[in-house]
């Protein structure tokens, strides 16, 4: 496995992944830091997006609609356009 050193920071390049789309985008993530039997886990889809889900969460929690409206207008939390 080979390690990287960037200043005070190592990674290993074995946890670097890329996933491809059908649009043709291709996207760079961290992969997964196990390895099975040789092999690193695949990565199937990419992570949530910032505020991906703070709304269906926050329901979720009990908050109604217009708390939800008030702590975004106020940068309290993001939410997914």
């Amino acid at each position: 496995m080979q390690t990287v050193t960037m200043g005070r920071i190592s990674r290993s390049e074995s946890v670097k992944s890329s996933l491809s789309f059908s649009t043709g985008t291709r996207e760079r993530v961290v992969g997964h830091a196990n390895r099975y039997d040789g092999e690193n886990i695949k990565i199937r889809k990419l992570p949530p997006k910032l505020g991906e889900s703070t709304k269906i969460l926050m329901e979720h929690l009990g908050y109604n609609e217009e708390t939800i409206r008030r702590y975004r207008e106020h940068g309290i939390i993001t939410m997914e356009e």
